[in-house]
């Protein structure tokens, strides 16, 4: 039943997006953007992406009867998507790779949550890598190699986003782009995100690779769970004797940090509708509270899980391990965003227990607007921002700035010209 209401959206989505595209195209140019920044490519993206969010979130949940039937894992998440490669990936290898499940010691604490009821699961992977890159023997790592673990945004195959291509071509590491488990029933409820991604950083090591050259880098639900599995290292060590490591740095984009959020009105600069929510937390955040059926529900849940570090980290997260290691963090979002004052109040969170954070607050940027744009072949602004951002903190293969400022002067060359012609 979902598949078939997502193909439904789709097919209406294709029917309804042009002509609307063209009314907001006259809007534009009639009474002007919604920022003052933007261009007909923002105002385009923003209008074009909210049509197909509220078409998508539309689609019912899986009954209880279906959600036995459901695999955790669906064949497509096993997939290289092939257009998305031709599309983005040009320059690029990907090998795919069943990222077993995590050993049993690890799991403690948060991670144990409803252990009876989420299963242990092999979890998708995709080693992306440059052309002329060659791999060792067994895809262990060479002497002090660093790797990128990529996390998606929410709904998105890992393979779909740009950002592992383009930082593989750019950044010339191997890029581990994994697919966590969709919250959509009891058995894919919070914690297995947690240990899909605590999963694939454990086979990162088991390879060869040390903590300190891990980065972790997720956009929107994505940062999320990097959030969510830098605060599990800090737990397992300070809580459990465990000693996993910290990772060596995290790169996130637009990063989802306090899900206690409901109260926020529409905005025009950002295609997701604040209400989405209350159809998504509650799924998540099944095994650690209960919840009452609305209306109650926005106020009982805000309060329940504004407390909690996992589901809002810039309001209570636990930052002081990253601070002790050293390791730097990068975090970069748009000013036009539903909820970019919550990712300002990560910022200084972090940034009051002593963590190392390199802010990029994008005048007029979208959501995840950096791989919004590597997505439509747009190599500057933001998304050269965030490789330069990488490079500094030990991972690309150098000359990211000096890329950027060319292709800046090109840009602006290329304005120029248009506006004497």
């Amino acid at each position: 039943m979902p598949i078939f209401f997502h193909l439904k959206s789709a097919l209406i989505y294709s029917f309804i997006c042009p002509p609307l595209l063209v009314y907001q195209t006259i809007l534009h140019y009639t009474k002007g953007p919604p920022h003052p920044a933007w261009g007909l490519f923002e105002d385009l993206a923003v209008s074009s992406g909210r049509i197909y969010f509220d078409l998508i979130r539309k689609v019912p949940p899986p009954t209880e009867e279906q959600s036995t039937d459901i695999p955790e894992f669906t064949p497509a998440a096993w997939q290289i998507r092939k257009f998305a490669k031709w599309r983005v990936g040009k320059g690029t290898k990907v090998d795919k790779v069943r990222i077993p499940c995590v050993d049993d010691k690890w799991i403690k604490g948060t991670a144990k949550v409803a252990e009876d009821v989420i299963k242990a699961v092999e979890v998708p992977g995709f080693w992306v890598y440059r052309n002329d890159y060659v791999v060792p023997e067994g895809g262990r790592a060479k002497a002090d190699e660093k790797v990128v673990m990529f996390i998606p945004g929410g709904g998105v195959h890992c393979l779909t986003s740009p950002v592992p291509y383009g930082l593989a071509q750019s950044a010339q590491n191997r890029v581990l782009a994994i697919n966590a488990r969709a919250a959509g029933r009891p058995s894919t409820a919070f914690p297995a995100q947690l240990r899909d991604a605590l999963a694939a950083y454990i086979y990162l090591q088991n390879v060869g690779f040390t903590p300190n050259n891990i980065m972790l880098v997720g956009e929107s639900a994505g940062g999320f769970l990097c959030l969510a599995l830098m605060q599990y290292l800090g737990e397992l060590r300070d809580e459990h004797g465990l000693d996993a490591g910290i990772v060596g740095a995290a790169a996130l984009i637009s990063p989802a940090c306090n899900l206690s959020r409901f109260d926020h009105p529409a905005v025009l600069t950002d295609f997701r509708h604040p209400r989405y929510r209350l159809y998504t937390v509650p799924n998540l955040a099944h095994h650690f509270y209960s919840f009452p059926p609305p209306p109650d529900l926005p106020l009982s849940l805000s309060q329940a899980i504004s407390t909690s570090p996992y589901f809002s980290p810039s309001l209570s997260g636990t930052f002081t391990h990253l601070a002790s290691s050293h390791s730097p963090i990068f975090i970069q979002y748009g000013d036009t965003e539903l909820f970019a004052d919550d990712v300002r109040k990560l910022v200084k969170r972090m940034k009051e227990q002593g963590v190392k954070v390199e802010e990029d607050e994008i005048w007029g940027g979208l959501h995840t607007d950096c791989t919004i744009r590597r997505a439509f072949g747009k190599r500057g602004g933001s998304w050269g921002r965030l490789l330069v951002a990488v490079e500094k903190m030990g991972w690309g293969g150098g000359g990211a700035e000096k890329r950027v400022r060319v292709r800046s002067v090109l840009l602006s060359a290329s304005r120029i010209s248009s506006d004497a012609v």
